[in-house]
């Protein structure tokens, strides 16, 4: 088995990216496409945190980078 260190490793637990359209008094629209992930730091529960993906990215694939 292969010793991997878990030190500051981005865990992706759902490929699914969010779409959030915000409105500012009907003059401009932002798009923020986000996924969800937490960052384990070797402390006892990994922090969650909000990834935004650029125009067009695809989501990453679930897993540990």
């Amino acid at each position: 088995m292969e010793n991997i260190d878990m030190t500051n490793c981005i865990v992706i637990k759902m490929q699914a990216a969010t779409l959030k359209k915000i409105e500012r008094n009907g003059k401009f629209t932002l798009f923020f496409n986000e996924q969800l992930a937490a960052i384990e730091t070797g402390e006892d529960f990994p922090r969650p945190f909000k990834l935004t993906l650029k125009e067009g990215q695809q989501s990453y694939v679930f897993g540990r980078y």
